[in-house]
């Protein structure tokens, strides 16, 4: 971690911009008087030798100086700093222990135990950060990653996909290589699928001005949008690209951001989540702004399937139909997990289980898994939803159109929440909220 301030001798307090008790950290400390005698975490240090040692969740840093005949000296590195998110955490007996990896408001990725203690934070202000995930490559392999850049207020951000090792030490960044008739492309911070060493699946959202009145006259000549670019690449390598600029039927699709219009940005399809079906290794793509989910052969780029939206080939039911849907994840067991935010309706948000024949564009079952209670506001943008064992749910709320102060995350066993997280600042979120094995 960096120091904040940066040091000054007559400065006693400090935070980092990265700190955790999982694994030893390493502390430096160089006395500038002759004879000075150093104490780092309580234990004798020689001047300009790293110490190592591992803290303890919120346990502060002490560098202790003393000089001769003169007082001593105690330098303090705050283990949660200033700008730290508060928040509460309600827990129980039933409870599960995974840890939880969370972004509040953007600022900081955290990893948390059940009890609300960080075992580790990072910020990397004044950039935006979404979409921390822990990965393991099928060689065992573990990194996490989180999409760092600036963010948009009409809700998109571009930076970098920044990857880190087991031991949270930086490994690279990747973005969308040239292709096409464009050339690198930032990484957007909604999705991020890594698949191995140099092998991934990474989002961009494109600006362009386009002619649409040729598609509907009431459509500008120099209409502004937002186009979607999907990219898997390996090894430098573009395996396969789509990009929602060649399929012209989603202009039409769109129900939200789509005014095209040559002074307003419509961001008519917002590509939110990507999944892989392991049945054929094909690609599954949530757009929030269709309220649809569309299956992408991997190789040809070309729409194999639409579920839900104007378009929807499977004849959902009234009851079946999600809105601006967030996280879709195919589950081991075949089923489809969908977290419906029903956003611009009536209804609240929900968790679906749905099984699906995909040869016969048919569902086969369908199980609203979990409500979010009426007293609790809509929520209207994110969300996250991942099965545990035992049959338990836990679920990111993601963020709502209220000042309200409710859960942003949820563990639900048999239909009752036995766990949740509430940040204690209105409008500090977290995109996802996914539990994760104990590093």
């Amino acid at each position: 971690g960096i120091l904040r301030p940066t040091f000054d001798s007559n400065v006693t307090d400090y935070d980092v911009t990265s700190l955790n008790s999982i694994y030893p950290v390493s502390v430096t400390a160089t006395a500038s008087a002759p004879g000075a005698m150093l104490t780092i975490h309580g234990a004798a240090a020689a001047s300009g030798v790293a110490s190592a040692f591992t803290l303890k969740p919120r346990e502060d840093l002490l560098v202790v100086v003393a000089v001769p005949g003169s007082t001593s000296t105690t330098y303090t590195v705050h283990y949660v700093p200033s700008d730290y998110p508060t928040y509460n955490v309600t827990t129980s007996a039933s409870a599960g222990t995974e840890d939880l990896l969370v972004t509040p408001g953007g600022q900081y990725v955290l990893i948390l135990d059940r009890s609300g203690a960080p075992l580790y934070y990072r910020t990397f202000l004044p950039d935006d950060l979404e979409n921390f995930q822990q990965t393991t490559y099928p060689d065992g392999t573990v990194v996490y990653s989180v999409t760092v850049g600036v963010f948009d207020s009409r809700g998109w951000t571009l930076g970098v996909d920044h990857l880190m090792d087991q031991h949270f030490n930086d490994i690279g960044d990747y973005q969308l290589l040239p292709y096409a008739q464009h050339g690198a492309l930032p990484a957007e911070g909604h999705e991020t699928v890594l698949l191995g060493d140099q092998h991934y699946i990474a989002v961009s959202y494109v600006e362009r001005t386009l002619d649409l009145s040729k598609l509907n006259p009431a459509w500008s000549a120099q209409a502004v949008v937002m186009s979607n670019v999907m990219q898997e690449v390996d090894h430098g390598n573009v395996l396969v690209e789509w990009d929602s600029a060649n399929v012209p039927s989603l202009y039409a699709d769109s129900t939200y951001e789509n005014s095209f219009t040559s002074t307003d940005v419509s961001d008519y399809v917002h590509l939110n989540s990507i999944t892989i079906d392991p049945s054929d290794q094909n690609l599954i793509l949530s757009f929030r702004h269709t309220s649809s989910i569309v299956k992408i052969d991997r190789h040809t780029a070309q729409i194999l399937w639409t579920m839900g939206g104007k378009e929807d080939q499977f004849g959902l039911s009234p009851d079946q139909v999600f809105t601006f849907q967030h996280h879709v994840r195919l589950q081991p067991d075949g089923s489809m997990t969908v977290f419906d935010n029903g956003y611009t309706t009536p209804r609240q948000t929900r968790i679906l289980s749905m099984g699906l024949d995909q040869a016969n564009h048919k569902v086969t079952s369908f199980d609203v898994l979990y409500t979010k209670p009426s007293g609790e506001p809509q929520s209207g943008l994110m969300g996250s939803v991942t099965p545990l064992s035992g049959g338990r749910l836990f679920c990111g709320w993601g963020g709502w159109y209220t000042s309200d102060l409710e859960p942003a995350a949820t563990e639900i066993v048999g239909g009752v929440p036995v766990w949740s997280i509430e940040f204690l600042t209105p409008g500090v979120w977290s995109y996802r909220a996914l539990p994760i094995a104990s590093p």
